[in-house]
């Protein structure tokens, strides 16, 4: 192994140390094995001295000053959709404005700001163990005590002079800069790459995105996605599918890597950019994260929570459900299955299929960016809702252009749920309040904002009580 030699500069890591060790009862913890509080110190007024090596530097102790005061905090935070909760909100919200505010200061000083992702024990715990055991190390005790409390996995933000390489980071930089936030009294080897992974970080607002479908799930995202997809001024990624890319890590500020990958996908560029996901809504960090794309405007599809929570049960729990889904076979079992629909009466069950909360949040967040669509207007008045969506979101359509079908769905009793009136009855005085929320939703964000509420939303009317959907779908040939 290759070692740095210590740096005689130690100017106190408190960002590190709070991120990775201590205060952690004076942030709400989200659970995770990584914790992620992120306070940074900002030092305004200092200047950075030039130097040709990365190394100088970074480690010219002017520089170290300000580099290391936005460094060190956590770059990952582990949101929990179902143990979503007030005090979540606003650890969500501070660990993802201190990440920002790190990183945006660092890239205002024209320098980049790069993920450590460093694996505890695969680092540590080929030496860190023998220390002051074999020879004599004064402070070698203290330093395997700081080093036994970190995480298994830490993720942390690190700003560093432009001209650093990948290379130089992790060869040069990254020893030095563990060394001196763990207080080394010896030097530390290079990590290789199985120990470290070193990746350039950027911002939300580099996404090249102008409109999300976020949900609600199961109430017409397909149908929508599939009307837009035919305008020739719109793209949509992922070739116009569901696209999970937001959901593929709990990161807080994106790769650079993925931000370019993303952009790549369009065509033109004076296309309107567009995604499709049905659980954007319900994803705490993510409706937060694209929120900082300021051109990004927010379509959100809402129907009947009761014949919204029946399609779900369908999909997703009924034992040997008696009709197959339309577009995808088998149907999905996650997590077991039940004999009846009545088992959302189970504590906590239903509270799963509850929109208020996280559709509050989206509001709040996007504000005058975000409309809502109920299902209703586009199954009763399908071409002018569709006009009044697209003049929102800046594109013309004409009617030869598109066919506006009914996408993913299925006719037919798809539980037992229609076959219970009491059931019916009953869950509908459980959702009053989902109920009431809706009203109050459409009242000021609807599309199409020229007509009134729904008429089935006003009368409480469920798919039970429409006999058109209740119609079973011929056998397939």
């Amino acid at each position: 192994m290759s070692f740095i030699k210590p740096i005689p500069v130690f100017i106190g890591p408190a960002a590190f140390f709070h991120a990775h060790f201590g205060n952690r009862d004076k942030v709400p913890s989200t659970g995770s094995d990584v914790v992620e509080v992120v306070p940074c110190v900002i030092l305004p007024g200092l200047t950075m001295v030039s130097a040709e090596k990365c190394r100088d530097a970074f480690f010219e102790p002017a520089n170290f000053e300000i580099l290391s005061s936005v460094s060190g905090g956590s770059t990952i935070a582990k949101i929990d959709y179902w143990e979503h909760t007030s005090e979540m909100d606003i650890h969500a919200a501070y660990v993802l404005n201190m990440s920002e505010l790190s990183a945006s200061y660092c890239w205002s000083q024209g320098f980049k700001y790069w993920e450590l992702a460093l694996n505890r024990n695969l680092y540590f715990d080929s030496w860190i163990h023998e220390l002051g055991t074999s020879v004599e190390c004064e402070g070698c005790a203290e330093l395997r005590k700081r080093v036994e409390e970190l995480a298994i996995k830490v993720f942390i933000g690190l700003c560093v002079p432009e001209i650093c390489s990948e290379t130089e980071i992790r060869e040069e930089v990254s020893p030095g800069y563990l060394m001196n936030v763990l207080n080394s009294p010896i030097p530390f080897p290079v990590p290789g790459e199985p120990q470290l992974d070193v990746t350039e970080l950027s911002h939300w607002s580099q996404f090249q995105l102008d409109l999300i479908i976020a949900g609600l799930d199961n109430c017409g995202t397909t149908s929508l996605g599939r009307w837009l997809q035919q305008v020739q001024s719109i793209e949509l990624s992922n070739l116009g599918e569901e696209d999970d890319f937001f959901f593929r890590n709990d990161r807080l500020l994106p790769f650079r890597s993925e931000v370019e990958e993303f952009n790549s996908q369009w065509k033109s560029r004076q296309t309107l950019k567009a995604l499709r996901h049905p659980n954007l809504w319900a994803h705490l960090r993510v409706r937060m994260a694209l929120a900082r794309i300021p051109q990004l405007k927010v379509l959100l599809v809402v129907c009947d929570p009761l014949s919204r929570i029946d399609k779900a049960f369908w999909w997703y729990h009924i034992c040997d459900p008696p009709l197959p889904h339309p577009e995808i076979a088998p149907l999905v079992r996650p997590k077991g299955c039940f004999e009846s629909i009545s088992s959302v009466l189970e504590p906590s069950f239903l509270d799963r299929f509850k929109v208020q909360r996280h559709v509050e949040h989206l509001k709040q967040l996007y504000q005058h960016r975000l409309r809502v669509v109920h299902q209703a207007y586009m199954r009763e008045s399908a071409w002018d809702t569709f006009v009044q969506i697209a003049g929102w979101i800046g594109v013309s359509v004409v009617s030869a252009e598109v066919r506006l079908g009914r996408h993913n769905h299925r006719p037919g009793h798809r539980t037992d749920l229609c076959r219970n009136s009491t059931l019916v009855n009953l869950l509908k005085v459980l959702l009053s309040s989902e109920y009431d929320f809706l009203e109050r939703l459409l009242a000021d964000s609807r599309l199409p904002f020229t007509q009134g509420l729904p008429k089935e939303l006003l009368r409480r009317e469920t798919r039970c009580e429409r006999p058109e959907e209740l119609i079973e779908p011929s056998p397939r040939s």
